[in-house]
């Protein structure tokens, strides 16, 4: 294995991104980070910010009609360039809303779903399906892995 070294120069911070957060969801499409939400000291975070890796530099990803609510413990994959964010905490109430993001557009999507909400959970992709796993609150029926079944015309649950 061949390693290369290169110059490292950190991103271009805007003054209104907080770096402060955790609790986020992160994910990369070819040249773009997309990182949403997430918790400051203060507050449950509903933002986008987009990083790109050919000029290091952060924007805020000003997205149109329709936005999820800030959260938290959320998860991000991506199927097909599309950007699909699940469940989450807002500080009040656990989440269980899947939404997907073009990032072409910026246009977010919530897809009704019917399955279990949860935080705190993993998921990832695998060709046309989300696969979530475990998650809080801690109770039998949460340690299910769901199966979210992605294509064109809808989307289907199938628990385990």
């Amino acid at each position: 294995m061949h390693v290369q070294k290169t110059n490292y120069a950190p991103a271009k911070i805007p003054s209104i991104f907080c770096f402060c957060r955790h609790r986020h969801a992160a994910v990369t499409i070819e040249e773009k980070v997309y990182v949403f939400g997430g918790l400051t000291n203060e507050k449950v975070l509903g933002d986008l910010y987009i990083l790109d890796t050919n000029m290091m530099q952060w924007t805020l990803g000003e997205c149109k009609e329709k936005v999820p609510a800030p959260r938290h413990s959320h998860s991000m994959s991506v199927i097909d360039k599309k950007i699909y964010l699940f469940g989450g905490f807002d500080g009040a109430s656990i989440l269980g809303d899947l939404w997907v993001l073009d990032p072409g557009t910026l246009i977010w999507t919530c897809l009704n779903l019917n399955t279990v909400r949860r935080f705190s959970h993993s998921m990832t992709a695998s060709s046309d399906f989300l696969v979530l796993l475990g998650g809080c609150p801690l109770t039998k029926n949460k340690n299910i892995i769901t199966f979210l079944i992605v294509n064109k015309k809808r989307i289907k649950a199938n628990g385990v």
